[in-house]
């Protein structure tokens, strides 16, 4: 890992299946040689990560303490608004602070969009972001728009 890493932020308890399938996500990043901070309950994560991978430190894992959890059927709003200390919008923070480059999270996604609303703002000229992720296909992959954060979409939204 360089002197100069550029950390990736997990929500390590985003998802129906947290923290384990996500702590099994970052391990293998890690062993690929990205550098992850991880956000969560320290103890909790850092128990998972030992019991998975007992020399996880030497990855470029780091633990970033949040001691809330914005759940899959919470209003997105009121929970990024409510929820500072929760693992996503410490996840998002980091990023904005300048501490990583990228945020993942597999939790919430509307809270995901309204938490980088809030803290990242919107680039100029875009109205309305969307969430785009990779699809396998039989001859590759293809990248779908608008994932299901927007309920209300305009054709000009997607130009």
């Amino acid at each position: 890992m360089s002197k100069k890493a550029h950390y990736v932020a997990v929500d390590g308890m985003g998802g129906d299946f947290a923290p384990h399938a996500v702590i099994e996500g970052v391990l293998e990043a890690a062993k690929a040689g990205v550098p992850i901070m991880l956000f969560g309950p320290e103890n909790k994560l850092v128990r998972y990560l030992s019991e998975q991978y007992p020399e996880w430190e030497l990855l470029g894992i780091k633990v970033v303490q949040a001691g809330e959890i914005i759940g899959m059927a919470e209003e997105p709003v009121f929970a990024v608004r409510k929820k500072l200390d929760s693992s996503l919008v410490k996840a998002v923070q980091s990023m904005a602070d300048g501490k990583t480059h990228a945020v993942f999270s597999a939790g919430n996604s509307g809270a995901l969009m309204a938490a980088a609303l809030f803290i990242l703002g919107r680039q100029e000229g875009i109205d309305r972001p969307a969430i785009a992720g990779l699809l396998p296909t039989l001859k590759g992959s293809v990248i779908a728009l608008d994932l299901g954060a927007n309920v209300d979409c305009r054709p000009h939204y997607l130009q």
